[in-house]
């Protein structure tokens, strides 16, 4: 079989034929269920095509990017996995191709945040929100299960909202918490900016407290999440033997 009719007969059964984005030294191939795998012919096609035949993945765990036709991975397979696609209004788009619309993302992100009032994680890395006029404002935050863990990207966002600041939060999970980092910068409404160093140095007056010993840390207000203080009222019943 040669590589035309191999095209042809994937065509025809839905299956699709890419880099493996695991690995891209590799192709994949993507099926909609079992009885394509069946085919006595699949196996033949899939070498035609280079494609090693017990290497595929289901539809239903995979897509295409709608700009490059990429194969990219869409169901999560650990509790560090995370999505490196944008699946916007009705398209998906690759995180190569997003470098093509980097403000068309990122104010999808911020219309849904003021949408919702609440954070959505991006998946941009620093220098792009540098490209969009974003700098780091606070890093390695932590929400989780432990006491500490009870920093609230909620009450950053609310902030920024009522002080004309966009704001950003890349998210870095692992298996009881999450780490994350907020970009910030200033929006008048119809444009925006980069912050000053006296605008950074305001919202640094107004998230952070500083303890006797020097160590900064967020305010109260912004580090107060009900999962830390469950924990908190949990280990004070177990002390108590109160299960």
């Amino acid at each position: 079989m040669n590589k035309s009719e191999a095209y042809k007969w994937a065509w025809d059964h839905n299956v699709t034929v890419g880099a493996d984005p695991d690995d891209s030294s590799k192709n994949m191939a993507i099926v909609d269920d079992w009885d394509t795998l069946e085919d006595p012919e699949f196996e033949v096609v899939m070498l035609a095509l280079d494609v090693d035949p017990q290497n595929f993945g289901f539809s239903d765990e995979y897509s295409t990017c709608g700009q490059c036709g990429e194969i990219i991975k869409t169901s999560p397979d650990s509790w560090g996995w995370q999505p490196d696609f944008w699946l916007g209004d009705g398209d998906i788009v690759c995180h190569k191709c997003l470098e093509y619309c980097l403000d068309m993302y990122v104010d999808w992100i911020l219309e849904r945040q003021r949408e919702s009032g609440k954070p959505i994680g991006c998946i941009l890395d620093r220098e792009q929100l540098e490209t969009e006029k974003f700098v780091l404002k606070i890093s390695d935050l932590e929400n989780g299960l432990h006491l500490h863990q009870t920093d609230d990207p909620g009450a950053i966002l609310r902030y920024c909202n009522t002080h004309s600041i966009d704001c950003i939060f890349r998210v870095f999970p692992s298996q009881f918490s999450q780490v994350f980092d907020v970009y910030m910068r200033a929006n008048t409404g119809d444009q925006y900016f980069q912050l000053t160093q006296d605008e950074l140095d305001t919202i640094n007056g107004d998230l952070f407290e500083t303890d006797s010993s020097g160590r900064e840390s967020l305010k109260q207000e912004y580090s107060n999440l009900r999962t830390g203080e469950a924990c908190k009222r949990m280990l004070e019943n177990i002390s108590k033997g109160d299960y």
